[in-house]
């Protein structure tokens, strides 16, 4: 993330609160008076995987190839018992670029 912050930060531009700043939220907050709305779904697992990989080929072509190749088939996950679903979207828990992306 320390080589795409850059390109992150300038793709998203005023879309997000503070991008590229530590404690981004909590700056704005002290820095301006007005109202915070919060979204508190689960902006992970609620992504498209297709919308993303074909933005982010626009967006961010430093992490493409890292995004397609990683997020282009669906996850395999398995359950207690044997049994298997697969995952077709949002990002992988624990993905150093699931942020950026």
């Amino acid at each position: 993330m320390n080589i795409a912050k850059k390109d992150v930060v300038e793709a998203s531009g005023s879309l997000q609160l503070h991008t590229g700043q530590k404690s981004g939220s909590k700056a704005a907050i002290h820095e301006t008076d007005g109202v915070l709305l919060i979204d508190a779904s689960n902006a992970f697992n609620a992504l498209n995987r297709q919308a993303a990989l074909h933005n982010i080929r626009v967006q961010g072509p430093i992490i493409a190839t890292y995004a397609i190749n990683t997020y282009r088939l669906s996850a395999r996950l398995f359950l207690i018992g044997g049994q298997e679903i697969l995952s077709a979207e949002g990002t992988t828990q624990g993905d150093p670029l699931a942020m950026g992306l």
